[in-house]
């Protein structure tokens, strides 16, 4: 559900109806690993298709099978799939996608081992590998969001409407699983139009109560000049 609001929300703002979007695995696939202590990552594309006129329960069973297709795949390496895809590469950047998408559930309590204590540690990010990535993290019935964004490409601001719209449109999607995509997002633009508009009202509203009280306050005294 999270995997297909995200790709609607690429493609409301893109205008491009297919996606790709990187989506971490563990790799632990082969058994020979599971016994093994590090950290064993790969990134498998899954790749999306919009269509505006269906409704966002449609778009979530297409994007299980899209990514359940995908993962059945996952054991070929990165490397291999770009040699074979054969994509025009843009600089150094990724050459597959631009958008990675993560979810994980944060273990009940802490994990024990025999003679260690385990603490959790918030580590900054120092380089950012992809100009977007969205992170959900659920804690207990808690579902908490991660936005980390290339700041030469989207603001502060921007990131946080992204962020909201996404929001937004998850919450009607839900509610509405049968109503076309096209429509619920039109809904979002026009709940957005209308909390501007109020905003403005507000603030102008405000600049005019300002003014009032200032008409009503007296003159100050003219100031005497010593001579």
């Amino acid at each position: 559900m999270l995997l297909a609001g995200l790709q609607s929300l690429l493609w409301v703002e893109s205008g491009s109806r297919s996606s790709v979007v990187g989506v971490p695995s563990t790799s632990r696939f082969e058994s020979r690993l599971e016994g093994l202590i590090g950290f064993f990552i790969e990134t498998v594309p899954v790749a999306g298709e919009v269509s505006p006129e269906a409704g966002f329960g449609a778009l979530v069973e297409r994007t299980a099978a899209l990514a359940a297709e995908a993962f059945a795949h996952q054991e070929v390496p990165f490397e291999k799939i770009v040699e074979a895809l054969g994509p025009r590469r843009r600089g150094e950047g990724n050459p597959l996608f631009q958008v990675l998408f993560g979810f994980q559930a944060e273990p009940a309590g802490r994990p024990e081992l025999t003679g260690l204590r385990l603490e959790a540690e918030t580590v900054a990010t120092r380089e950012l590998q992809l100009p977007f990535i969205l992170n959900f993290v659920q804690q207990g019935e808690r579902l908490v969001a991660a936005l980390e964004h290339d700041s030469g490409l989207f603001s502060s601001t921007e990131a946080r409407r992204l962020g909201s719209r996404l929001v937004a449109f998850l919450e009607r999607a839900s509610a509405r699983p049968e109503q076309p995509l096209g429509e619920l997002w039109q809904e979002v633009s026009e709940a957005e139009e209308s909390a501007r508009q109020a905003q403005l009202e507000a603030s102008r509203e405000a600049n005019q109560n300002r003014l009032r009280e200032l008409r009503r306050r007296p003159p100050a005294p003219p100031a005497e000049v010593a001579r």
